[in-house]
């Protein structure tokens, strides 16, 4: 309760350097993770620091902006008469959004983050693994983020809502770079997480 209270203070306070931080900790905690589900013999900070710019640069801030709007977009709904049927159109409209809008975009931009700058493959490679990745990757994050997303629009605080996405995003992040690991096209260099080096991928 004490680290809350403490986390609400400095969000009232600093709301925007306060998120981007949790993400960018929260993104390099995740990438450790990925790391350490894939069998690595040693924690690579350098992709753990990178994940965590991304974090730090994009998730957080973009996050903290994309929940303004879609408050803003689809505000709560009076109370009154009518209001519980207006308040669920509401709700759906902004979990519907989130989904087909700020999803994918996120999503194609880790994709793409992980192999140009993390793995540092080439801009073809990365943009081939985008298109041939994405769509299995979102399909199966709407298994999941539309019912984290239907708690954290209709039970979580407004100023709080970011953080549950970091949370969340903790195992989603893990999940997808380690999906974006699972098929790489033939012939093409692969980075290796337990020497650090690249190497001709065997298939």
């Amino acid at each position: 309760m004490i680290v809350l209270a403490w986390y609400l203070w400095a969000v009232a306070e600093w709301p925007l350097p306060v998120k981007a931080l949790t993400s960018a900790l929260l993104a390099a905690a995740s990438d450790i993770v990925a790391q350490r589900l894939l069998g690595a013999r040693r924690i690579l900070w350098r992709r753990s620091l990178l994940l965590g710019l991304f974090g730090l640069c994009w998730y957080g801030p973009s996050n903290h902006a994309w929940q303004g709007v879609l408050v803003r977009l689809f505000p709560p709904m009076a109370r009154g008469r009518g209001s519980t049927l207006g308040g669920l159109l509401r709700l759906a409209q902004r979990v519907g959004l989130d989904q087909l809008l700020y999803a994918p975009l996120n999503n194609c931009l880790m994709i793409l983050y992980v192999s140009l700058v993390a793995d540092q493959r080439g801009w073809r490679a990365s943009r081939a693994k985008v298109v041939s990745e994405l769509p299995g990757v979102q399909r199966r994050g709407w298994r999941v983020w539309p019912l984290v997303q239907l708690v954290n629009q209709s039970l979580v605080p407004l100023e709080l809502r970011v953080l549950v996405n970091n949370i969340g995003s903790l195992c989603w992040t893990a999940f997808v770079i380690m999906s974006a690991r699972e098929a790489a096209p033939k012939k093409l260099p692969v980075f290796s997480l337990s020497t650090g080096r690249m190497h001709p991928h065997d298939s």
